[in-house]
């Protein structure tokens, strides 16, 4: 299968700095993100080495921006709000359930017991 490069326009590293800035994560944060080493985010930063398609689709998720606007064919677009992650939105879902849960238990709890003992 061939390897799919898209040419790496000028300021790709600059958008890329803003990006993450904007995102308010690291470079080591954006590699575990990735599954990527550091080493290649640094090399993505400073213009040595071009990211695959595959791996600019999965940046612009990661950072909350378009590929269009990632690799320069978008101008007017800037990096929207971070967008929280998946794991982010899990936990929180999983955290308002066992409220929820806890909530219901406290009100079953509080039926049960004389009103003086409330």
């Amino acid at each position: 299968m061939p390897n799919h490069k898209l040419p790496s326009p000028a300021g790709f590293s600059e958008r890329l700095r803003e990006a993450l800035s904007r995102a308010g994560i690291t470079q080591q944060q954006l590699a575990h993100r990735m599954h990527v080493s550091p080493s290649a985010v640094s090399k993505w930063l400073s213009d040595s080495r071009e990211p695959g398609l595959a791996t600019l689709a999965s940046l612009s998720q990661a950072l909350g921006v378009s590929v269009d606007w990632l690799v320069g064919m978008k101008s007017a677009e800037r990096p929207t709000a971070h967008r929280p992650s998946q794991d982010l939105v899990k936990a929180v879902t999983r955290l308002i359930r066992a409220l929820d849960a806890a909530g219901a238990a406290a009100a079953v709890v509080a039926e049960l017991m004389p009103d003086d003992e409330v």
